[in-house]
């Protein structure tokens, strides 16, 4: 399973239950960069342990920590996947989402 697909939505097949609520992952990566969550806590809670989501983590994480301003990443991220969930303003493909993120600084 792919943790962008999990986070927006697409993807998932209707009834397919491992959609990963976009609040709860945002408040989670803050508690992470404030240091009150652990990696693999989170990485547990969200069932993000091989395959594609790890991957997918692996790189969400390698552009965070290179990330000047991680305030300001962890917000895009966050306001690029809440309109991605309901398909908004174009962000309706994984490879859309892809991209936007890799345009974050």
């Amino acid at each position: 399973m792919s943790l962008l697909d999990r986070m927006s939505g697409i993807n998932l097949d209707e009834g397919n239950d491992s959609k990963i609520p976009v609040h709860q992952f945002y408040s989670a990566l803050v508690q992470y960069f404030l240091g009150r969550l652990s990696e693999a806590t989170i990485k547990t809670q969200f069932g993000i342990v091989d395959g594609t989501d790890l991957s997918e983590w692996n790189w969400l994480k390698g552009k965070f920590d290179a990330s000047l301003d991680k305030e300001r990443f962890l917000l895009r991220l966050n306001c690029l996947f809440l309109l991605a969930e309901r398909r908004l303003f174009g962000y309706d493909a994984k490879a859309t989402i892809q991209t936007e993120i890799n345009a974050i600084p």
